[in-house]
């Protein structure tokens, strides 16, 4: 068997050969992006997540409620500015946002800066809905998420932040259901694991 090579020069094509490049083009994510970054976190990091981001907004309470249909999760820290509002107007990350051209801008200041952390609720259901100073929005994990909040009466004069997810009940491709099994594990989860942080810190 023979094996040789060529100069590059002549097995490049030349350009003159190609199609136009002046082509419609477009950037497509498929649903594994949301589930890897969903499926890296464990329970526990889930809270870490929540403590960090009420760190971040100067909070000093937070309240994680495991309901019967639903987590709940209240904040005291301060309630979501528009740049806030403007990162929860993606799925995932900052930067120029593609097709509007919007800058979607880091925190300042923040411990959480990529826009991923609150997105890994997930882990808990399909909807992630959030309520602050009088204003809501929803990320859904098929459907996407609102361009801009939406009016919300209720929370006019609240502090803090308040968010909901309701549990999945069936399986969103590798995204498992949350139901009483799973909510075993995740407390035997979070009970392992922060218990291990704690003896870190004595």
């Amino acid at each position: 068997m023979y094996v040789g090579w060529q100069p590059l020069e002549k097995i490049m094509l030349p350009l003159s050969n190609w199609p136009s490049t002046d082509v419609q083009l477009r950037h497509s994510y498929t649903t594994s992006i949301l589930e890897q970054f969903v499926l890296s976190h464990s329970f526990a990091d889930v809270l870490r997540e929540l403590a960090q981001n009420e760190y971040d907004a100067g909070g000093r309470r937070l309240t994680v409620t495991f309901g019967e249909e639903s987590l709940q999760v209240t904040g005291d820290g301060k309630p979501i500015d528009a740049k806030g509002w403007r990162r929860l107007s993606v799925t995932l990350g900052t930067g120029i946002e593609h097709g509007t051209g919007r800058l979607i801008e880091e925190k300042v200041n923040g411990l959480g800066s990529k826009n991923f952390g609150l997105r890994s609720l997930f882990l808990f259901g399909n909807q992630i809905l959030i309520r602050s100073a009088g204003r809501w929005t929803i990320l859904d994990a098929e459907r996407g998420t609102t361009e801009r909040p939406l009016p919300d009466p209720e929370s006019r004069n609240r502090a803090g932040v308040f968010i909901e997810v309701p549990y999945r009940t069936e399986a969103l491709g590798k995204l498992e259901s949350f139901e009483a099994d799973r909510e075993e594990q995740a407390f035997a989860s979070i009970i392992q694991d922060l218990a291990l942080t704690v003896l870190k810190l004595d």
